[in-house]
C-alpha cells in the first residue's frame, strides 16, 4: 500500500523495501528536517518554544544533540546511494562480467543478481 502512495506521490519506480537506500533516503531527509527545526528553535526561541520548556533544558546539550542528528543525516544520505553506485562502479571496471564482479565485491552470483534486480541496475540503462 505505501509502495503505491508513493509511486503515486513522487511518479518513482523505484524500489522502497529495506536494503534498496530508500530507508535511509527518507531518514536522512527526515532527521535534516529535524535537524533545521532544533536550529530555528535554539535561533528563535521566544517564537518557536515555550517559556516553562525553556528553563528546563540545557542549552549545551540541545546543540550538541542537534549537531549530532545533522551528522546522522548526513552519514545516512550517504550511506544511501553507496552501495547501488559501488556495484555499478564494479559492474564498468569488470566489463559487466557478473561473475568476476561478484568475486570482486566478495559475493556470490546469486546475491549479485538480486542486488541488480532490487536496484533495477542493467546494462542497457546504465552503460
Amino acid at each position: 500500500m505505501s509502495d503505491e502512495l508513493f509511486r503515486k506521490a513522487f511518479g518513482d519506480e523505484q524500489p522502497t523495501h529495506i536494503g534498496t537506500g530508500w530507508v535511509s533516503g527518507v531518514s536522512a531527509v527526515f532527521l535534516g528536517l529535524l535537524g533545521l527545526g532544533g536550529t530555528l528553535c535554539l535561533r528563535f526561541p521566544q517564537l518557536l518554544t515555550l517559556p516553562d520548556a525553556r528553563a528546563k533544558y540545557p542549552v549545551e546539550i540541545m546543540r550538541v544533540l542537534i549537531q549530532g542528528v545533522i551528522l546522522t543525516a548526513f552519514v545516512l544520505a550517504a550511506v544511501s546511494g553507496m552501495e547501488r553506485e559501488y556495484i555499478r562502479m564494479k559492474l564498468d571496471e569488470n566489463g559487466w562480467n557478473i561473475s568476476k564482479t561478484a568475486e570482486v565485491i566478495g559475493t556470490p552470483r546469486s546475491n549479485l543478481y538480486k542486488k541488480l534486480e532490487q536496484y533495477q541496475i542493467s546494462q542497457e540503462t546504465d552503460g
